[in-house]
């Protein structure tokens, strides 16, 4: 079994299938006489292969399809409708609804195609003097597109077929290794890129698994990365405890709380390995929790706790309230896994993993119209640039622009928008530089050995990290427009007017992206954020006035969105402020969950005496928590500098330490005892949190 860094492996195989594939297109197209738009062959061979890698049957006859519905359509409007402008109209809505169902993800293949289509008949109607020159452009787009579809659904299914998805699981194993060895040594021994090779994994092997599958496995890698930070955290809690070696009963207890934990971590990886479901046996863990929380109690009413400094002993019990929030995180990531081998989930089933996932058709948001306009009004840019200019080049600008708008993140990341840049400027080149030495020769066996060697570098740099991977995709898409299919009229006027047309349209992409997308993941990240914190200051204010019913449920609606803006960071996890704010959004979720289980013991507390006279004692603490909270949420370093939430933990202790020193917990029930200490360890997690967030917010502003 490899090592989970070494992928340069896999990459390379994907770039020679890939690069066999266009290949193959090459080869086949240049048989025909007939050149228009024979680049769309293997330009959709390496689209397909490296942007839409979804090879079923389904996604290759939307890609099919699409087109041919859009071309019918497009010629209808061009044969009936003569008035320029009425013509501009109907592109306009025709763009509207295909670049809505493709930002829906309701057949978005056959949606983006037909999009492409669509702009390039129209514009072949509004500038060529021949009635029939439309029909035929539509012919030939569909009939390349085809031969593209079907040859790489064709090389993903012969060569290499079974490779992604055997190593997937296995893969997974080893990273969970990875997390198991970071917990057991307190050391990081991997970090969020090492989850990089994972995602392409899968997207490379998802056709193969059946769409709940698909849907459980994806959110499996999602929840893996977070059990990693999870670890990094309680790591450096158990850093800090030093009770454990005072009172060598609960040194013992921890010892073996952790060994639990990593036997189970080693069952996991074991059966992602292996690819078998593993067995639940989540009480073993859980009853040692429990078991700890009564030794805790024993030495209580022994009074061993009071010879120890009181902060310590609550950090320890908050410690232990780490331990079980990790263990549910385990424990959803095995139940997440074993639901994948039900071949039989349903829908309803498939919600419970993946709450607030599922994607409904008429649903209009932020999101999906940012991608519906940018998709609409490039494609509109586009069309109105080649015709009011007459670009000989217009196809290669029309598909150019076409293929970047649809990629995604285009206008989140100036990073990605550089990486395409320099991908249409570097493809272009060596597209010109080629067009000029095939000028002077018909030779295929010159163009496809340079055409192969090029593919396999571009796709191999396609597979890499997100910090060059958009290069690889533009270069080589860039690439094959220019240089697809040997021509006799291949001169030095072809080349410069191919040249002209992919930049036309990958310059006019990337500027409306830039100037009217310009929305980054950090910034969305960080926006959220300070939204969720707000919503914690208000939920900590309604649980304190005792308002709120359901805490989970509106926590589950607030956060729902988070999901795609963290893929969206994706790959740029190695810098220190994206890491910050995955931390920050961890401890936020932690917050929340503390929250929920206050809300859950209120009526306890409610009835309880002492509860009741600590919660009097605790007023200043929850009076000023979630102003703390509101002032997270505003984001501005000069409020959250300002902020003393360390003040709180002292409060705290405080209080604890005077119940301590004048008995009071003594003077009731041993019930009403334990549900005191939880109450209070409770909002002295909330606090700890309180801290982490700030030092976070401070680091990544």
């Amino acid at each position: 079994m490899r090592q989970i860094d070494d992928w340069a492996q896999f990459k390379w195989l994907h770039a020679f299938r890939c690069a066999v594939a266009v290949s193959v297109c090459l080869f086949i197209i240049n048989q025909f006489t007939w050149p228009l738009l024979a680049f769309m062959a293997p330009t959709s061979a390496f689209v397909i292969m490296n942007v839409f890698k979804n090879q079923t049957v389904s996604s290759a006859i939307q890609r099919i399809v699409g087109p041919f519905i859009f071309s019918i359509f497009a010629l209808l409007c061009a044969y009936f409708v003569h008035n320029p402008w009425l013509n501009t109209v109907f592109l306009f809505l025709l763009l509207l609804i295909g670049s809505y169902l493709f930002a829906r993800a309701y057949f978005p293949y056959a949606a983006i195609m037909g999009c492409l289509i669509g702009t390039v008949i129209f514009s072949v109607a509004a500038t060529s003097t021949h009635p029939d020159f439309a029909t035929l452009t539509a012919i030939s787009f569909i009939a390349y597109c085809v031969i593209g579809v079907v040859i790489a659904w064709l090389a993903t299914r012969l060569i290499f077929p079974n490779r992604a998805k055997r190593e997937l699981l296995p893969q997974l194993g080893l990273t969970l290794d990875a997390i198991k060895e970071s917990y057991k040594s307190k050391k990081a021994m991997l970090s969020l890129e090492s989850f990089t090779p994972l995602k392409h994994l899968f997207l490379n092997c998802e056709h193969q698994f059946k769409p709940a599958q698909a849907r459980i496995i994806e959110h499996l890698i999602i929840e893996l990365k977070q059990l990693y930070l999870k670890v990094e955290r309680i790591n450096q809690e158990k850093r800090t405890q030093t009770l454990g070696k005072k009172l060598p009963e609960l040194g013992k207890a921890l010892r073996a709380l952790d060994q639990a934990m990593i036997d189970r971590f080693s069952a996991f990886a074991q059966a992602l390995k292996s690819s078998k479901p593993l067995s639940h046996r989540a009480s073993e863990i859980s009853d040692m929790l429990n078991q700890l929380d009564s030794l805790l109690s024993q030495l209580r009413e022994q009074g061993e706790l009071l010879k120890q400094d009181v902060l310590s002993v609550l950090k320890l019990t908050s410690c232990i309230q780490s331990y079980r929030l990790l263990n549910q995180k385990l424990e959803a990531c095995i139940k997440a896994f074993n639901a994948s081998f039900d071949t039989h989930t349903t829908p309803k089933q498939l919600n419970a993993f993946l709450p607030g996932e599922k994607s409904r058709l008429w649903q209009w948001d932020k999101k999906t119209a940012r991608r519906t306009f940018k998709i609409s009004i490039v494609l509109l840019i586009v069309y109105y640039f080649v015709t009011q200019q007459h670009l000989p080049g217009s196809f290669q600008a029309i598909i150019t622009a076409g293929i970047i708008a649809a990629q995604p993140n285009l206008g989140q990341s100036t990073q990605k928008l550089w990486q395409r840049f320099l991908g249409i400027v570097v493809g272009g080149l060596i597209g010109f530089g080629l067009l000029l030495l095939l000028g002077h020769t018909s030779s295929l066996w010159l163009l496809i050995p340079a055409l192969f060697i090029l593919t396999l570098v571009f796709s191999y740099i396609a597979q890499g990290s997100d910090t060059v991977s958009y290069f690889g995709i533009q270069a080589g898409v860039i690439l094959f427009i220019l240089v697809a299919m040997l021509e006799p009229s291949h001169n030095t006027t072809m080349a410069i007017q191919r040249l002209e047309g992919v930049f036309s349209g990958g310059l006019i992409a990337l500027i409306v992206a830039w100037i009217l997308f310009p929305v980054h993941p950090r910034k969305l990240l960080r926006k959220q954020l300070g939204v969720g914190l707000q919503l914690a200051s208000q939920l900590t204010t309604a649980i304190n006035q005792h308002k709120v019913s359901d805490v989970r449920i509106i926590l589950r609606d607030a956060l729902s969105g988070k999901k795609q803006l963290l893929d969206d960071l994706n790959g740029l996890g190695s810098q220190a402020a994206d890491r910050q704010i995955l931390d920050s959004f961890n401890l936020l979720e932690e917050c929340f969950e503390q929250l929920a289980h206050l809300n859950d013991i209120q009526a306890q507390v409610n009835k309880s005496q002492l509860c009741q006279r600590a919660d009097r004692d605790l007023q200043t603490v929850r009076r000023i928590l979630p102003r703390i909270f509101e002032q997270l949420g505003t984001l501005d370093t000069a409020n959250v500098k300002q902020l003393d939430p360390e003040r709180l933990i002292k409060t705290i202790g405080e209080i604890a330490q005077s119940y301590r020193e004048r008995r009071i917990t003594y003077q009731y029930p041993l019930e009403e005892s334990e549900l005191y200490a939880n109450y209070v360890c409770t909002w002295i997690f909330i606090a700890e949190r309180a801290v982490l967030l700030k030092a976070l917010l401070l680091k990544s502003s």
